[in-house]
């Protein structure tokens, strides 16, 4: 399959709009910097190492994409569905991804300096070694998530749902974890100097560092509700 060019996909543009389809095109190495992308249906699109550095791609479909080393820099993203893409080493800096759809996305060493993520799905989405200095994860679904290794220094999980999340050698000095839930979370080799754990929740099945002291921390512990037994009734006869 050829390779599409910018003055490729403008001229479909212009023909089709956001009616326009690039599903599965080899887009690699295409030079789409600051192009308006919204809507456009790119699943399973070839974008290896591609520029799409300051595209407008509100609610575009990008899923099964295959967009290793991609440059998305200051991208809009918006709603747009990334769900099982493989962003490896993407550059996510200053990107907004608003509720995005991230599930099951790879984005192994990517980096996402400063990148606003608030209400996105990153349900087992791979985020090892990536680099989330000073980003924006509010309210985020981190649902058993990969972030091993990963530098979160002063990012904002603020009611973040990290349930069985992978923290273990993550770097989060100075993060925000105000009322996130941490139930069954990886923490044991977690740095976790001057960390933020205002009313967040754990659980038994959370794993803490050596020696933390949760209560310290100020993180609370999330009982499991007992069940009431029903009472029986014995009738007379």
């Amino acid at each position: 399959m050829a390779t599409l060019n910018r003055e490729t996909v403008e001229e479909r543009l212009k023909t089709k709009g956001k009616a326009l389809s690039l599903e599965k095109e080899n887009l690699n190495g295409a030079d789409l910097s600051k192009l308006n992308l919204s809507n456009v249906n790119l699943t399973g699109a070839k974008l290896k190492g591609a520029n799409l550095s300051g595209c407008q791609l509100r609610n575009t479909n990008l899923a099964g994409a295959d967009m290793r080393k991609v440059n998305l820099a200051k991208a809009n993203l918006t709603g747009a569905n990334l769900s099982k893409a493989n962003l490896t080493q993407a550059d996510l800096r200053e990107v907004y991804l608003l509720k995005a759809n991230l599930v099951e996305a790879n984005l192994e060493k990517a980096k996402l300096n400063k990148t606003k993520l608030d209400g996105a799905n990153l349900t087992q989405a791979n985020l090892s070694g990536v680099n989330l200095d000073r980003s924006y994860l509010v309210r985020t679904n981190l649902t058993k998530a990969n972030l091993n290794g990963a530098y979160l220094g002063g990012t904002n999980f603020q009611m973040a749902n990290l349930n069985e999340t992978n923290l273990n050698w993550a770097d989060m000095r100075k993060s925000f974890l105000e009322q996130a839930d941490l139930s069954g979370a990886n923490l044991r080799d977690a740095v976790l100097n001057e960390t933020n754990f205002r009313n967040a929740v754990y659980n038994e099945k959370t794993q803490w560092p050596r020696n933390f002291d949760v209560q310290s921390a100020g993180v609370i512990r999330k009982e499991v509700p007992t069940k009431k037994k029903k009472k029986k009734w014995f009738g007379l006869f």
